[in-house]
């Protein structure tokens, strides 16, 4: 994918050559950005199969890196988000709540090293993530956005505004100010860095209008991979708090049990986060199969107000603490480790 107008030479090909036409073509290249952009143009031109035709191979899950740690440690079959809610989801909490410790030390280690495969190496060998590791990961994004003319300076500063901001909302306006830029350049920004599966627009759930995204709200930025958070660090710039990265974790695994995650990555329309009128916030809300809201105070004191908040609303939920497990009540509290796996 590094020659230019590589799709439309396939296009070409696909549409004048007869033998081409009868081809499989594997396409090679690290810009996400690109391969997703091509798709348009591949419309009605790539055949039929009995599966979706495309595969997007994310990084390394919470789970995934938790079983290469320790197998032992991860509780069989993996159970959906609803069904924790169930007597046999709080059976499943029960056994697997036997391991939150080791759990929350893999969590420790995963929200700092993410999934990618140089990150987890370092992690693996060294216990922590090289800066040498680390600049690699921003070359990769900033050349996606020098691809299309955009400046690398802005690209950090939007990458630290993401980090500083982690689950807080985010204002069109006030990251437009933040970055000096116009308002559709900001957002044409986060759309490179989305496109690129390197960042999660969630917007608020729009309950008065067909319960879609409220589209005229500030959305909430996550990082598509936890490793990205440390880009600004080395650059300069801040540093994720523990709480926010777990946060971010959070926001991953609940996007990624969607199986439209390859079109909705960018902007989930199964992922919401939850506003009330009065102010009160519930940090997720899972809209299909069925609807589950989901409340991380891994790093912040739980009270009686924040089970109120999912109750009224929803009616139940769960509630993300760091080691603490609560099973009698209409909204589950059960550690992050635990939740992730």
């Amino acid at each position: 994918t590094f020659v230019r107008d590589w799709a439309r030479t396939i296009v070409y090909l696909r549409e004048h050559d007869r033998a081409f036409r009868g081809a499989t073509v594997l396409l090679t290249g690290s810009s996400a950005y690109d391969l997703a952009a091509s798709a348009d143009l591949f419309h009605g031109r790539r055949g039929r199969w009995h599966r979706p035709l495309d595969r997007l191979h994310m990084p390394m899950s919470f789970r995934d890196y938790a079983t290469a740690r320790n197998p032992a440690a991860v509780s069989e079959p993996r159970l959906p988000l609803a069904d924790l809610l169930t007597p046999d989801g709080y059976a499943a909490i029960e056994v697997a709540s036997l391991r939150t410790a080791e759990l929350d030390q893999y969590l420790g280690e995963y929200i700092r090293c993410g999934g990618l495969p140089a990150p987890v190496t370092d992690m693996l060998l060294d216990g922590r993530v090289a800066d040498a590791t680390v600049t690699e990961l921003w070359r990769g994004l900033s050349a996606d956005a020098r691809r299309l003319s955009r400046s690398d300076l802005t690209l950090r500063k939007l990458l630290a505004r993401a980090v500083v901001a982690l689950g807080s909302m985010t204002d069109a306006g006030t990251l437009a100010h933040e970055l000096d830029v116009s308002r559709p350049t900001a957002g044409a920004y986060v759309d490179v860095l989305a496109a690129s599966f390197a960042l999660i627009a969630l917007y608020q759930r729009d309950g008065k209008r067909q319960d879609g995204p409220a589209l005229r709200r500030p959305r909430k930025l996550y990082l598509g991979d936890p490793a990205l958070a440390a880009i600004p660090g080395i650059l300069g710039g801040p540093a994720p708090t523990e709480g926010a990265l777990v946060e971010n974790a959070i926001a991953i695994a609940l996007l990624r049990a969607d199986r439209t995650v390859l079109e909705g990555f960018a902007h989930p329309d199964r992922l919401y986060y939850w506003r009330s009128a009065d102010g009160r916030e519930i940090d997720f809300l899972v809209t299909e199969p069925e609807l589950v809201a989901v409340e991380s105070k891994y790093a912040a004191h739980r009270t009686g107000k924040d089970y109120e908040s999912i109750t009224k609303a929803f009616g139940r939920g769960i509630m993300v603490s760091r080691r603490d497990v609560e099973l009698g009540r209409d909204v589950l509290t059960v550690p992050a480790g635990v939740l992730l796996a």
